[in-house]
């Protein structure tokens, strides 16, 4: 074999080994992005499943049963002015509660009810003619303990259906007092769900 030959024999060996060192970093480089690739991947699944987990927990933790039953709502109207009213018994269980305003720059609340059987509600105070107007937006049925005339007018005018625990007889057993005093000195009066919806 001649110089020439050994030449070109050598300088095909050589290309082949260039052709053959690029296949290998080719694939080398394609076998790190499918890693990249599929790790990538696997790390959305978890994030994807992680948040499907928090979302399960949410809807578990928060689930509000506002449409449970076929009884109308009950809104009741409580004190909420001083340390003396609270904890207000039965507040937790309210699926909404409005907190207003009244004369004198107090509050009182109006906490909703539907579907679920609550022991003790309180502590019952009277009405205002704004605790109407957000009973009849919810189709509620207003309790209370006493009303302003304003609220006794709109009642009548507006045929609203509540109970007003000073309109019942004293043997009648849908409001109990309880011990202790609220604002102003004024009894500490509870109803149940299951008392109201007997009387509704």
């Amino acid at each position: 074999m001649g110089r020439r030959e050994k030449r070109e024999s050598k300088k095909n060996v050589g290309s082949k080994l260039f052709i053959i060192s690029i296949i290998i970093l080719i694939l080398i480089a394609a076998g790190l992005l499918a890693g990249k690739f599929l790790k990538k991947n696997n790390s959305n699944d978890s994030a994807i499943n992680a948040d499907e987990d928090v979302q399960d927990n949410i809807i578990e933790e928060n689930g509000i049963k506002i449409f449970q039953g076929n009884d109308r709502p009950i809104a009741v109207v409580m004190e909420n002015s001083t340390s003396d009213d609270w904890p207000q018994p039965g507040l937790q269980d309210a699926y909404l509660v409005y907190e207003m305003t009244v004369e004198g720059g107090l509050t009182k609340l109006m906490a909703l009810y539907k579907g679920m059987s609550v022991d003790k509600i309180g502590y019952i105070r009277s009405a205002r003619p704004y605790f109407i107007d957000y009973a009849l937006e919810n189709d509620a049925v207003l309790v209370h303990y006493g009303h302003s005339t304003a609220a006794a007018n709109d009642e009548a005018a507006l045929k609203i259906d509540y109970i007003d625990g000073l309109n019942l007889s004293s043997s009648d057993k849908t409001f109990t007092t309880v011990q202790g005093k609220t604002t102003g000195g004024a009894k500490r009066i509870v109803a149940s769900t299951e008392s109201i919806k007997a009387k509704m």
